[in-house]
């Protein structure tokens, strides 16, 4: 077994590490232990709270010769702003090692863990290897579970604190019992919790509590704990409201110049393509299509030049319909205007509203972003969905990020780590 030598090597070269393996495996295994009840167990989850392994020769050349990487494909770094390193090997992706892992776990339940020794990892390892086969392996039985202290609603039994000023307004804002403020710390901290808690733990907790006569403390109050989400996400998303509020009129005046010059370029395209095709589109048309042969269309600019006839005829249908919902008509005068170099700096003055609009995105959604500051970007946008609870917090109400339709106003590159915009850009499907 793979891991098994992995282990051998790290008991050698660092002796007494703090080994453990924790998660889902451990659940199932006090289940079993408790209840003698299978659960699926889908991937071992091992940490590794070891100073000394926290570098790049533990992380590149201590595994490489058992294959095993940074998230298995060799990466610096896992999420953002913190010191988890996740090892795994490119063909067992069920086991993973997080090196230097700081407990920040939203449930008791969740971060139960088994103290890995010298004298035990074999045994543990093997009866693991086997588990999807032959779970009734009473060498189980014997392992010491370590459960953090909870309370009686399988929440940790701690009081909130927190530096952080924003979080803290908005937990308090939420509810006034500390032990459950600081089961919202934990959601808040990694909002993916929320999803993990709604469609994983609690479905979880609920199978299993019908498994034991009398309800273990450490399982989970869902009821209550899916209450205080949702008073949670209502909190949240007053506050984030209020955020876009303040630069809403901002947002609104500059979008309304934009259109404006949207408009009047699109205006004065129409008149270059009125003088392309000789005046009247409809006459034009019926050039096209073989109903007369008016020598002054013939002359036409956009008749000589283009080749493609139908891609011509697309373009004068659409002309048509631009010149009907603006009242558009061909006159003479249009002959003397330099639609060129109108339209050019036209261009150049909506471009500049564009980068100012921009600028306020930019700022608004970093303010967002402070609620959000240790996040795993790839695991944040894999977690909306059409029915996730999070998306309500980004749903703002006019919200301009397109420009004709197409092209995104925001300048992404400003914007490349923000959650916000990662998310909202997910949910609108941008």
């Amino acid at each position: 077994m793979l891991f098994l030598n992995y282990f051998e090597k790290i008991f050698k070269h660092y002796p007494n590490p703090k080994l453990y393996l924790r998660g889902g495996a451990v659940f199932a295994i006090k289940v079993y232990q408790d209840t003698n009840s299978l659960i699926q167990i889908k991937d071992f989850d091992f940490v590794l709270e070891d100073e000394r392994c926290c570098n790049d020769y533990f992380y590149h050349e201590f595994s490489k010769e058992f294959g095993i990487y940074l998230n298995g494909f060799n990466k610096k770094s896992q999420g953002k702003n913190t010191k988890l390193h996740i090892m795994r090997h490119r063909n067992s992706m069920n086991y993973e090692l997080s090196v230097c892992h700081k407990d920040c776990t939203e449930l008791p339940m969740t971060s139960m863990k088994i103290f890995i020794t010298e004298q035990n990892y074999t045994t543990l390892l093997t009866s693991l290897d086997n588990i999807e086969y032959k779970f009734n392996n009473n060498m189980l039985k014997n392992f010491n579970i370590i459960i953090p202290e909870h309370n009686k609603d399988g929440m940790f039994n701690e009081e909130f604190h927190s530096d952080d000023k924003i979080i803290s307004n908005i937990i308090l804002n939420t509810t006034n019992n500390k032990l459950y403020q600081q089961f919202l710390y934990y959601m808040i901290k990694n909002p993916t919790n929320i999803c993990r808690l709604k469609y994983k733990n609690v479905p979880k907790s609920i199978m299993v509590k019908n498994l034991y006569k009398s309800t273990p403390s450490w399982l989970l109050n869902e009821e209550l704990m899916l209450n205080l989400v949702d008073q949670l996400i209502s909190t949240l998303t007053s506050y984030i409201n209020n955020i876009y509020d303040s630069y809403k009129e901002q947002i609104k005046i500059l979008n309304k110049k934009i259109v404006d010059y949207n408009d009047q370029i699109i205006i004065y395209e129409c008149i270059n393509d009125l003088i392309g095709i000789g005046g009247d589109p409809l006459e034009a048309l019926d050039f096209l299509n073989g109903g007369n042969n008016n020598e002054h269309i013939k002359e036409a600019p956009y008749i000589k030049k283009f080749k493609n006839k139908n891609a011509l005829i697309n373009r004068i249908n659409n002309l048509i319909s631009n010149c009907k919902k603006y009242d558009i008509n061909f006159n003479q005068d249009m002959l003397n205007l330099n639609i060129s170099d109108i339209n050019k700096q036209m261009i150049i003055d909506r471009d500049l509203i564009r980068t100012n609009l921009s600028t306020i995105f930019v700022e608004m959604f970093e303010k967002i972003d402070l609620i959000f500051d240790n996040i795993n970007i790839n695991r944040w946008v894999n977690t909306f969905e059409e029915s996730d609870p999070l998306i309500s917090i980004f749903q703002f109400d006019e919200l301009p990020l397109k420009l004709n339709n197409t092209n995104i106003i925001i300048n992404e590159k400003d914007l490349s780590k923000s959650v916000t915009w990662l998310a909202i850009k997910k949910i609108q499907k941008l």
